[in-house]
């Protein structure tokens, strides 16, 4: 077959390939239970959804991530009672579906694996494709418990769930492993309430090797490198951040050695560097206060998303509260970042995570509390601007993942 028929036959393929939009459930902020993932056909004409069906309505999918080309969707269940107890605790778990490119429907796969934690918030797949991480937030609920001194008296202590970070091997066809490593975050108990660990995000750098771990209640930022031969999380640099600002989540540009880092009780956006050791030094520090009332509103007004663009151009950072999105302009020179708009989308609801279309054209926000996934369009500029389009066929969404038969890299957010 000559070149340009091979060429035509491979655009035909692409076009021939569905898209599907997967939309994770968040009620850890409810009475519900539960809640699963919806499956979705996207359309990239206009960016508008259609609703195909709701799986695995047990599980809480407050985070999922795409293995693009074995065509696996993993997901956290994000929940602090485990079906395995016949009491309270014993944490969430990780699963894996794998994902009919025809349908967008998904089978189980493989064994799910405990989380090793309470409320497991994050996890990511490392660029080998052998490595999953998830990351556990917990909460600060305590045992009472007692101990005995050497001179014979009785004392009381409090005890707190166990805060982790699991690494767990994926064989060649993509199922989860028993872990092979947890790191535990301690308790400080040097203040008075003691710090408890919130572990929220773990993101990938791309190499594919390195990852960022934020934990928010300590104020700490962390660095990584993933040995992907021995299976072992190595920790390159650890950073305290302002006291109180509880960093959330982190973007890494695609080409500077920059990472972007939301925090969520401070509205600063930073901007931080990585040098050769991966050691981290904040560059640029923003002011993202929305335009709002604060006197006005009784929600919680806070940063909840961030997200690069693919070509690198701009920074999109999401305020639940405020239902708007701060768009940046990178700077072609160092990574920093300008402000370019405030973007305001609607007055009710509670957006938690959004996710850019495969073709970069569209932003699909999660608005949890308004039980809505709304299309934004991403103009030549940067800018959003509303398409008027919305679904509501699922209550709470949190977060989005696409998949298109391997034909685009695509990460949950």
């Amino acid at each position: 077959m000559c070149r340009k028929k091979q060429n035509n036959q491979a655009a035909e393929d692409l076009m021939n390939k569905k898209t599907f939009a997967y939309v994770g459930t968040w009620t850890v902020q409810t009475s519900e239970n539960g809640g699963g993932i919806g499956i979705y056909e996207y359309h990239e004409i206009d960016g508008s959804l259609t609703y195909r069906k709701n799986v695995r309505p047990d599980i809480t999918a407050g985070m999922m991530c795409v293995d693009q080309e074995r065509g696996i969707l993993y997901a956290v269940d994000e929940r602090t009672d485990s079906e395995e107890f016949f009491y309270e605790g014993g944490g969430g778990r990780v699963l894996a579906f794998s994902i009919n490119p025809e349908t967008g429907d998904l089978t189980e796969f493989g064994e799910e694996q405990p989380t090793f934690g309470l409320l497991p918030a994050y996890l990511s797949q490392d660029g080998s494709r052998k490595w999953l991480i998830a990351c556990n937030h917990s909460n600060r609920k305590t045992v009472t418990k007692h101990v005995r001194g050497e001179d014979g008296t009785y004392h009381v202590i409090t005890e707190y769930s166990d805060v982790t970070a699991v690494l767990y091997p994926l064989d060649q066809k993509g199922r989860i492993g028993k872990a092979v490593q947890i790191i535990e975050f301690p308790v400080d108990w040097s203040h008075r309430p003691p710090k408890t660990a919130c572990l929220h995000c773990v993101k990938f750098a791309p190499d594919g090797r390195h990852f960022v771990l934020t934990d928010m209640k300590q104020d700490l930022v962390l660095t990584y490198e993933l040995d992907q031969e021995n299976g072992r999380m190595i920790e390159c640099d650890r950073k305290t951040w302002r006291d109180g600002n509880y960093p959330h989540y982190a973007a890494f540009h695609p080409n500077y050695p920059v990472f972007y880092l939301n925090n969520e009780h401070a509205h600063l956006l930073d901007v931080v560097h990585v040098d050769e050791n991966w050691k981290m030094e904040i560059v640029q520090t923003i002011d993202v206060t929305p335009d709002i009332d604060f006197n006005m509103t009784e929600k919680k007004v806070m940063q909840t998303d961030v997200g690069v663009s693919a070509d690198g151009k701009y920074v999109y950072d999401l305020y639940r509260g405020a239902n708007s999105i701060w768009v940046f302009e990178v700077n072609e020179a160092d990574g920093t970042l300008k402000k370019k708009q405030e973007f305001k989308f609607g007055k009710e609801g509670n957006p938690r995570g959004f996710a850019f279309s495969p073709d970069g054209k569209f932003i699909l926000v999660a608005n949890n509390a308004a039980h809505q996934v709304i299309t934004l369009r991403i103009l030549p500029d940067g800018r959003l601007e509303e398409t008027g389009k919305a679904d509501g066929n699922l209550r709470f969404p949190g977060n989005i993942s696409f998949y298109r038969g391997g034909a685009y890299e695509n990460e949950s957010k």
